[in-house]
């Protein structure tokens, strides 16, 4: 994973939001400082064990992504991160727009 980004967006106050991901898995990481500070994904246990509260929320395609954003602003706030610059190499639809918005929504990211 390539972690040079530039001056601007590196400074002290600056988190970034970069995404990876798979046709099954999706992978943030915030970084600041060229430093991953923490990284969640669809893999993790966290993730795992909340979809069996979630499982009748509809509708049936979102679903794991409106669960993971809405998990991901949870673990933001509790670690006092209120501003991140998104960074994303796929392209903007689907899946990745739906995680954009929902942060968007909640005044999470600053582009």
């Amino acid at each position: 994973m390539n972690l040079n980004f530039s001056k601007l967006e590196t400074r002290k106050n600056n988190y970034i939001l970069l995404i990876k991901k798979t046709n099954k898995h999706f992978y943030t990481y915030v970084i600041n400082s060229n430093r991953i500070l923490f990284s969640f994904s669809t893999l993790s246990k966290l993730f795992r064990r909340s979809l069996l509260f979630y499982l009748y929320y509809r509708p049936i395609y979102y679903r794991n992504i409106y669960i993971y954003s809405y998990m991901l602003t949870n673990i933001l706030s509790a670690r006092n991160i209120s501003s991140l610059i998104f960074k994303c190499n796929y392209p903007f639809k689907s899946r990745v727009k739906f995680l954009f918005n929902f942060l968007k929504s909640n005044s999470f990211i600053v582009n």
